[in-house]
């Protein structure tokens, strides 16, 4: 990765199907603790900042009361996990001097705190998805619910609203997809407990359409501003990210590169949701 930039990705909940390792914050073996002391100074940390030990307990309070489908995935997954995972991760970022990346924020007080960190003199961005911004919580009573299993999951319209605030205002860095191949016919072998059911929506494709008709052609936003979110601004924060790099940034703004590790699970192959 000479010419590009370098990161890891991790989650602060347990391990999935994804294998993504775990950031514990007691130990951080390989998150921005090893990318600030171990070798690797000049790439941003991914985090999907979910509270553990908060969704656990939550999970298993609502599956001994029987609310355990996919009508109950937002009760279980609330917006206090994540914004005490965020802010849990920031301390450890600024602890061990590195710069951090909360992908698919779904709530304004997560958002905050990225903001209050940043006005510390702290490196930290935050990113969300097109279906945070589109969608809210009903979509679990409605015929089809399975359609909208992910972590974290829709929340509501209040909260959708003030996420779209912080858009506009401009503390969202970066609208990406979060993307997930697992087909309907996958999610519906498990609807009935979410503890087992895959989690994860399809968004490469739909991600630009749906987020420029809902923010530019709906909303009235500028093209500009919605280039930014969408490729400028991911670019910058490679770069400010890679600028310890011996070998330097060398990518275009708005260069993207694709590597498939040679060990890729074939879960993906036969994509269809």
């Amino acid at each position: 990765m000479a010419t590009g930039a370098t990161g890891r990705r991790g989650r602060s909940v347990r391990e999935d199907v994804h294998h993504q390792p775990r950031f514990h914050h007691g130990r951080w073996r390989y998150g921005p603790e090893g990318h600030a002391r171990n070798g690797s100074p000049d790439g941003l940390t991914y985090i999907h900042a979910e509270h553990d030990a908060i969704i656990t307990d939550c999970t298993e309070q609502h599956a001994s009361d029987g609310r355990i489908g996919i009508e109950h995935l937002h009760r279980t997954r609330p917006e206090l996990a994540e914004e005490v995972s965020v802010k849990e991760t920031l301390a450890m970022a600024e602890y061990t001097g590195a710069p951090v990346y909360f992908v698919h924020q779904s709530t304004p007080g997560a958002v905050d705190l990225v903001t209050e960190a940043r006005e510390r003199g702290q490196e930290a961005y935050s990113e969300t998805c097109p279906h945070y911004l589109t969608l809210d919580d009903t979509v679990y009573g409605s015929a089809f619910p399975e359609w909208y299993a992910c972590c974290p999951p829709m929340r509501s319209a209040e909260t959708v609203a003030a996420l779209k605030d912080r858009l506009a205002a401009g503390a969202i860095h970066t609208i990406s997809s979060d993307h997930s191949c697992y087909d309907l016919s996958q999610k519906r072998e498990r609807t009935d407990d979410v503890r087992y059911m895959p989690h994860g929506l399809p968004g490469v494709e739909t991600r630009m359409p749906v987020s420029f008709t809902a923010l530019v052609s709906e909303a009235g936003g500028s093209v500009e501003d919605f280039v930014e979110v969408f490729c400028r601004s991911r670019t910058d924060q490679c770069r400010s990210a890679q600028g310890r790099n011996r070998g330097g940034f060398r990518r275009r703004p708005g260069d993207l590169r694709s590597r498939r590790p040679a060990n890729r699970r074939r879960r993906c192959a036969a994509h269809g949701n």
